[in-house]
């Protein structure tokens, strides 16, 4: 696995991999928009330590969304997404968002990044 990553305008930083564990610092730009996607290899942990944003997931098409907005009481809070669970975030305007993916990956995969296993929605 990298140790650096990419997204579009966001960048990741590998900080731990162990067995199908791993773990990557994120940050994203301000007023950024990822669209939906989903990883359909992993299961995943997104936890806030830094930025305003707002985080969907939807387990199905035809399914209402769930919304999380973070903020500075909500940082450290952790947010799941299950394998192939669709879902999406907005970053606020005013400052970017850094988060940790702890990521637990299907058994027979070979751990690589989130970046990676990335299928758009």
């Amino acid at each position: 696995m990298a140790l650096f990553h990419q997204h579009e305008s966001c960048r990741g930083l590998t900080l731990l991999l162990w067995g199908r564990w791993s773990a990557e610092l994120w940050y994203c730009p301000r007023g950024y928009e990822i669209k939906p996607h989903s990883h359909p290899h992993e299961d995943i942990e997104l936890v806030p330590v830094f930025g305003w944003a707002a985080f969907h997931r939807c387990p199905a098409k035809g399914v209402l969304p769930e919304t999380a907005v973070v903020t500075p009481r909500r940082w450290f809070r952790r947010h799941t997404v299950p394998m192939g669970w669709v879902h999406w975030f907005t970053v606020g305007r005013r400052l970017p968002l850094v988060f940790i993916n702890v990521a637990r990956w299907r058994e027979g995969v070979t751990p690589t990044s989130a970046a990676t296993d990335f299928l758009p929605a």
